[in-house]
Order: structure tokens, then sequence, then C-alpha cells
């Protein structure tokens, strides 16, 4: 751990051991004023036990107070020194508007011996309660500073006791006040400058929303810090125990201040401990740093380290199998990867139920659980499908399908499984399972507009059921028509994908009415599909240029032949970067000799 983050432990424990226990004392006083009010300054005897209980707490548990960190970084860091620096200007304020006696509550306890008053001048004219936003805001500060989720925690509590404390002074004041302090009320805000009164509509209803936006902007930073934070543990597999070396590289790892520090420390246990069962554990810890520093080689490198294990743990894979889709690295270790996931998914969401724990509780553990395995296998399976198409060998493919569909036998993709045996068959040159796999896909999604085209296509180009190609490219194209922007997507990017999808249907349209028409050379309505299916594939360069090679054969074909119009579609698919290029290329030399150039 460094000086720096030793310092902020120190300032942030000192903070809780004096101020924590604050709050509980005036939620103990407040409720029965008028019973401690008999006891006067000695109500203040009561304090002592309560301090010495917190902070004998608090020391007790320090090690659990740091033990988990959220991750910190420049944003968190600027907040957090802000909120502290805001803590101490209000402070100085305030002291310098009251003093220690006031500060302390004196002419609450016991207002005879100790006059009060309505103070409406320095920071009060502004805030009623600046000191507790001080509390409030400097702990919330520190909390981000050092990142220990049990330094949030006291701060959490802190800011909601407080805005159950602050309602209880009030009606206090306004009892002893009265008048005077219900107009000090109705014209200055509890703790943000510039809300007004209660006097501005119902009393009621601006007190919950003073509280809800007080609490609002107050955990506005824890929710900025644990919004990246994985869901899952960090190796459950490997326990281990308090000072030994593993509690000692863990303490290294969440205290380091940057990437290169957690590199550092996980460097120097590897090389003490190279014998160590914990090493499983290292791997994965490197795992994690060096995906946040998208150096997936690395990534890959003591990913796979880990692997080695009969059942990895669930991180590991996961950061693995991103590791492998944002590089593209499709290899055997890479799918035994996604393999090994329903195993380590299903040992890491099945939770015993811990004692004390209602009903009501544990079924909202189990649905969670429950949501949390759905969301891993989720992207394990969104992984295998991006990576399979980095497979070049057909017949590979099959295998590998083969095997996901024993490692997931209750997926949900029913469709995209068929969908790419059938793509995998057809690059195995399988016309009996292409076909199969082809009728199961478009029977698993019979309204998915992709599907239809490729396997319209498919049927089209292979002249193996032109009249089942033709339905489905007629099927795509009236549901193309009616596709639903996803969300997330531009009204550019959802138009190109649309025309996209209408121009395929168009161009297979095409391809059909000339197939079943070349021979009589009445070919117009061929033309007319291909025409149409250029203008809409314009995203497309690849079927545009297919498109336009179509239409230049098409007008070669018809009679009697339209040597221009072959020619300006030749030219059109030739300078398009298509694998069309070379055969529009050589078309359009014969049709240039037929012109007589």
């Amino acid at each position: 751990m460094d000086s720096l983050t030793w310092l902020l432990d120190l300032l942030a424990l000192l903070y809780a051991l004096v101020f924590f226990p604050a709050p509980i004392f005036w939620l103990i006083i407040h409720p029965a004023i008028e019973f401690w009010r008999r006891f006067g300054a000695r109500a203040y005897w009561m304090a002592l036990p309560l301090w010495l209980l917190s902070g004998i707490t608090l020391l007790v548990l320090r090690a659990d107070l740091f033990a988990d960190r959220l991750n910190r970084n420049a944003v968190t860091t600027l907040i957090g020194t802000g909120l502290v620096l805001l803590g101490l200007w209000l402070n100085r304020r305030v002291h310098h508007e009251f003093n220690w006696r006031r500060l302390v509550g004196f002419p609450e306890i016991n207002p005879e011996r100790h006059a009060g008053g309505v103070v409406r001048s320095g920071i009060y004219a502004n805030l009623r309660h600046p000191r507790y936003l001080e509390f409030m805001i400097t702990f919330m500060g520190l909390a981000l500073l050092t990142g220990a989720v049990g330094i949030f925690v006291l701060a959490i509590i802190t800011v909601l006791l407080y805005l159950i404390v602050t309602p209880l002074e009030e009606r206090e004041l306004r009892q002893q006040y009265g008048q005077e302090y219900e107009a000090y009320r109705s014209e200055v805000p509890r703790f943000l400058p510039g809300g007004g009164g209660p006097d501005r509509g119902s009393i009621l209803d601006s007190e919950v929303l003073m509280r809800n936006l007080v609490l609002a902007a107050l955990l506005a930073g824890v929710l900025l810090v644990a919004a990246p934070l994985p869901a899952q543990q960090v190796c459950p597999s490997l326990p281990y125990l308090v000072n030994t070396p593993e509690d000692e590289l863990m303490l290294a790892y969440n205290g380091a201040e940057n990437p290169q520090e957690q590199i550092a420390a996980l460097d120097k246990f590897a090389q003490e401990h190279a014998d160590s069962k914990f090493l499983p554990c290292v791997y994965e810890l490197y795992t994690l740093v060096y995906l946040k520093q998208n150096d997936y080689a690395k990534v890959i490198q003591q990913g796979e380290k880990g692997l080695a294990q009969e059942r990895p743990d669930i991180m590991l894979l996961l950061n693995l199998a991103k590791a492998y889709v944002s590089s593209g690295t499709a290899t055997d270790t890479a799918f035994e990867a996604i393999l090994k996931a329903p195993a380590s998914i299903q040992a890491e969401s099945t939770p015993a139920r811990p004692p004390n724990v209602g009903d009501e509780e544990w079924k909202k553990i189990v649905d969670e659980t429950t949501q949390q395995a759905k969301d891993w296998r989720g992207y394990m399976e969104y992984a295998f499908f991006q990576l399979l198409q980095h497979e070049p060998d057909g017949n590979k493919r099959v295998q590998r399908l083969d095997s996901f569909v024993q490692a997931y036998p209750d997926s949900p993709n029913a469709g995209q499984i068929n969908f790419n045996y059938f793509i995998a068959y057809k690059m195995a040159n399988n016309a009996a399972k292409t076909e199969e796999f082809a009728e199961k896909a478009v029977a698993a999604e019979p309204n998915n507009v992709s599907t239809l085209n490729v396997v319209a296509d498919d049927y089209a180009t292979r002249q193996t059921n032109l009249d089942r190609a033709e339905e489905y490219a007629k099927k795509a194209l009236e549901l193309a028509g009616s596709m639903k922007k996803p969300e997330g997507m531009t009204d550019e990017q959802f138009k190109a994908q649309q025309d996209s999808q209408l121009g395929f249907a168009h161009l297979t349209l095409g391809y059909i009415s000339f197939q079943k028409n070349s021979k009589t050379k009445k070919v117009a309505p061929a033309i007319q599909e291909f025409r149409t299916a250029t203008d809409l594939l314009g995203s497309n360069p690849a079927l545009q240029g297919r498109a336009l090679f179509y239409e230049g054969y098409a007008y070669e074909v018809l009679y009697p032949a339209n040597h221009k119009a072959a020619f300006e579609a030749l030219s059109r698919s030739a300078g398009l970067a298509s694998p069309w290029q070379g055969q529009a290329q050589e078309l359009l030399e014969k049709v240039k000799k037929a012109m007589g150039q």
C-alpha cells in the first residue's frame, strides 16, 4: 500500500471515529428531549459510552472497512477532493457564526442556562443545516478518495441518519422559537441553496423533495464508481487466510493506485510463490488488469494458464472470452474456454442458503443469481458465434457447433445454431445437410429477414429449389418493409440496414426470374429487379456489384441485346471493390468488342 492511500485511510478512520456516532447521539436525544433536559449538561455523559462503543467497534473492524475497494480514477478523486474541500469551507463558515457550546448543542439540552435564538447571519442566511451538510459531504468525499466499501457504508448510514435527525431537531426549534423559526424555515432551504423553504407548496412535499435531492446528490459518487464493478466475486473457489502471502497480495492489489502497481504486485507474488495453489487466482487478476488496459494478448497469455484447472472461475473465462472476441482470436483454446463455461456457471450460481435468511430475502438472492447466470451464459454464447465466423474450414465449423450443442443443450438460440450449421455445411459442400439446416433455420425463426434472404439466395444460386427461393425472398421483402429500428441505432444506420435487406430480396427475385426466362430471352422483369436492387444496395458494395453484373449480363441476353445499357451496368460493377469486379471486367471487354470499340 502506498503512503497516500495509507494517509487517506487514516484520515477516513479518524473522521469516522470522531463524527460517525454524532447523529446516533442526537437520534437518541431528540425524540425524548424533555426527558434529557432534566439532566442538563449531565446528559452528555451518555455520549461517552456511545463514542467508546462506536470507536472500539470501528477499530476492531478497521481491516474489514478497507478490505474491499471500488474502482478509483481521476474523476472520483476530483469529486472526492472537491467534497472534502467544500466540507472544510462549510466548517469554517459554521465556526464563524457559532461558538463551541452552540456547536455541541447546549442550547438544546439546557436552554435555560444557554441562550439560543434563530441565527440568520453568514452561512445560516443560505442554509438551515450547513453543519450537517458538512458532515455528510466530507464523509462521502473521504469514501470516494479511499474507495473503501466500508467507508462508503458508514457515509451512507451517516447521510440517512441526518435525514432522520434533522426533522426531529426542527420540530424542537419550532416549539422553542415559534413564528420566528417558522419564518426562517419558509425562507431558507435545509441543505441545498436556492431551494426555498417549505412554504413554497406543501410542507410535507417540500421536506420529502429536499431529502430526496440531498440523498441523490450525495449518493451520485457511489453510483459513479460502483457501476463498472463486476458482479461476480474474484476467485470464489480459492479462499485465503488473513496475514498470509495471499492476503498481502490482495491488500497490495486492491490498494494499488494504478494498473502498473497491480501488475507489479502480481509479478512479485508469482515469482516468490511459484508453487502456490493461489496462482489460478493470480492469473485471473492478471486478466482483469490487462483487460482494463485493452491488452488482449496479455489477457490471453495469463488467462490460458488458468485454464489448466478442472473448473476455472467464470470471471477468468469471461475475461478470456472478451479478449478473444475483441482480438478476433479463434483458436482451439478459445473455444475450449467457452465450452468450459457452463460447468463454472452452474457451480457459481447455486449458492447455499445462509442461516437466518427469510424467504423473501432468499428469493431475491436466488432471482439475482439466476439472472446473473443467464447474463454470463448469454455472453459466452455470443462469444462463440462471434468467434465461429473466423473459422474458415466448414467441416471444423460443424465440429465446433456439435461441441457447442453438447455443452449448451438448452440454448435459447436455436435459430442461430441452425443457421450456422447451414452456413458450415454450405462451406463444406454438403448439399443435403445444407438444405436440411436451411429449413431448420427458417422454421426456428420464420420471421428473420436475414435468414430468409440468405436461404433464398442459396436455393436460387444453386438452382436447387427456385420456387421455395422465390417464396422466401418475397416474404423477406414483405417483412423488411416493416422492420423496427433497434435501440441504439441511428436513423441513417437503420435505413442502410433496411435497404440492404430489401435490395438483397430484389436481387434474389431478379436472379430467379432470369433463370426461369433466360431461354426465351424475356428477361425485362429480371432487369427491373436488378435495377431496384442496385438502387437499394449502396451501403453493400459486394451485393451491389453482383446486382450490376447480373443486370449487365441480362442486357446481353435480352433480345435484341442492349449493349449500351450492359456497358453502363458492367462499368459500374467493375469499378466496385467486390468479388464480382473481375467477372464484370471480363464481360465488359466482350461487350466493348460487340459495340465495335
